[in-house]
């Protein structure tokens, strides 16, 4: 998700889906990107939720996120018609 483009995340939004390994396993992954729309740290948050078909982390789940925007991968400006 981290390398799609501002307007792929832009329209991303949430989804849920289920996805099954090479080795069989499957696992529930939920997934959302959102604007952070602070002052002081304008750009995209990107989280997503794995959870594994059995064990405890079936409930709590494994968690990773990420933010796009910054002084390196800079919000592209939107076009002005």
């Amino acid at each position: 998700m981290a390398a799609l483009s501002w307007d792929e995340l832009d329209a991303y939004g949430e989804r849920e889906e289920t996805i099954t390994t090479p080795s069989g396993g499957r696992f529930r992954v939920r997934s959302r990107a959102f604007w952070d729309m602070e002052e002081w740290a304008s750009g995209m948050n990107i989280h997503v939720k794995v959870y594994p078909a059995s064990g405890l982390r079936r409930f709590l789940g494994f968690k990773a996120w990420r933010t796009r925007g910054g002084p390196d991968d800079l919000v592209p400006e939107r076009p002005r018609h």
